[in-house]
């Protein structure tokens, strides 16, 4: 794993909350942990995307689905 990409994105997840925080106190505590969980879990998934070998791209199988429909081929 790259670890400069890594700290880039936990100060991006880290920026999000700061800059959010003002709206965040002011919410009920539910969509407080609500927000927080959906940063963790796409921060984790960019993290996952952005450094993993073989991550599994959907345009793959759809270009394997759609291409006997291609007129152009």
């Amino acid at each position: 794993m790259n670890l400069k990409l890594v700290l880039l994105i936990g100060f991006v997840l880290i920026a999000a909350v700061v800059l959010e925080w003002r709206n965040l106190r002011k919410a009920s505590p539910g969509n407080r942990w609500f927000f927080l969980i959906m940063l963790l879990a796409s921060g984790g998934l960019w993290i996952y995307i952005t450094t993993g070998v073989h991550v599994p791209r959907p345009i793959n199988w759809l270009m394997a689905v759609l291409e006997p429909f291609d007129p152009i081929q």
